[in-house]
């Protein structure tokens, strides 16, 4: 295929690799007089129909995004090397605070760990927080659910049993 124009391929750089709109890549690559905004606007229209300019402007997008793909891609391996080299900064400087940041950084991108909360640490620690409770806030609460006596209240690090009523809601049916 016979290569654009220096003005043409100018135009389709402009386009594709500065992100600048048809009219405003018209005006720089062949140094239009600004007066003239409506005759821009056409030829730059006219210009973005050629064949030619089109796969010109395709083709340097692809290669734009490739070289971003390529350069600038952050994989499981470069955020694990990165993430070493923090590692290792931060123990050698004493830094234990960060040190323990790259290693929790470090587990979440092998999988090894995660920010979800499971219901189980979540229940052990309304236990633990119940059971360090005073013997009078104990027996408020046991007022509160209609229990006779603290001593049904079972505050014991083994209470993982959670009793509880609900019903399915058909959201079709009428109130």
């Amino acid at each position: 295929m016979k290569q654009l124009s220096n003005k043409r391929e100018a135009f389709c750089r402009y386009i594709a690799i500065d992100g600048l709109t048809a009219s405003d890549s018209y005006r720089k690559a062949f140094d239009t007089d600004p007066i003239n905004q409506a005759s821009i606007h056409e030829q730059s229209s006219k210009l973005l129909k050629v064949d030619k300019v089109t796969t010109r402007i395709k083709e340097l997008k692809e290669a734009v995004t490739e070289k971003m793909s390529l350069t600038e891609a952050w994989t499981r391996d470069k955020y694990l090397s990165e993430l070493q080299i923090n590692l290792d900064g931060s123990r050698n400087s004493g830094a234990w605070p960060a040190a323990n940041g790259s290693l929790q950084m470090i587990g979440k991108v092998t999988g090894h760990l995660s920010d979800k909360v499971t219901v189980e640490s979540s229940l052990e620690a309304t236990v633990n927080v119940i059971h360090k409770l005073p013997d009078s806030v104990l027996e408020q609460l046991a007022a509160m659910s209609g229990s006779e006596s603290v001593a049904s209240i079972d505050t014991g690090s083994e209470a993982a049993i959670i009793e509880a009523d609900y019903q399915i809601v058909d959201p079709a049916a009428e109130p």
